[in-house]
């Protein structure tokens, strides 16, 4: 019975998903796909963050779906519990520019901090390689799903943001476990 037991323990132990631990301050950039009720609309992002000084920078460009529109977001956060703190969020959607400011209510949250309580999901096989999928939630009704190569666990290579029927899919073409540079965290030009 006890080695029924002991033998069960490692056979679970052997099939237990590793989950991935990925690096809070990064460089990453790549190919954005964004769904909304206008259609599906093709661009790139940026996001860098640096989670020791709670600054976090995200850029997404994409042109629009059966027109020649090219629209633009840009969300800047510099929350570290100081009174100077604001969120910048800039949008452009061709026609007009508009800049919110506004104090940040807590200490710039963790971006991947929702993985640790994931689950594994399989494998998923996206544009012919196969990797393993992490699906959480944020919030009210976001859901969160992560691609990882196998033997690449701590490095994204697809992240999904699904709330309503608002769809946002970030491919990583670059991701960089290293601190940005600082002048990467600048208030745009529109919002100052």
């Amino acid at each position: 019975m006890l080695r029924l037991a002991i033998v069960l323990g490692l056979a679970a132990a052997c099939f237990a998903q590793t989950r991935p631990n990925i690096a809070e301050t990064f460089e990453a950039s790549g190919n954005y796909e964004y769904h909304d009720a206008r259609g599906t609309h093709f661009g790139m992002f940026l996001v860098d963050r640096d989670q020791d000084l709670a600054m976090a920078v995200e850029n997404t460009t994409y042109k629009v779906q059966n027109t020649s529109t090219t629209e633009r977001f840009e969300r800047l956060e510099i929350c570290v519990g100081k009174s100077t703190d604001a969120i910048y969020t800039l949008r452009d959607d061709g026609k007009e520019v508009q800049c919110e400011h506004q104090p940040c209510v807590e200490i710039l949250p963790q971006f991947w901090g929702w993985v640790a309580n994931a689950k594994y999901k399989g494998t998923i096989k996206i544009q012919e390689v196969t990797y393993d999928e992490w699906v959480g939630t944020c919030g009210a009704g976001i859901e969160l799903g992560l691609a990882v190569l196998p033997d690449q666990l701590n490095t994204p290579q697809w992240f999904e943001i699904q709330l309503g029927e608002q769809r946002r899919i970030y491919h990583f073409l670059k991701f960089m476990a290293t601190t940005p540079p600082a002048n990467d965290f600048k208030v745009p030009p529109e919002c100052q």
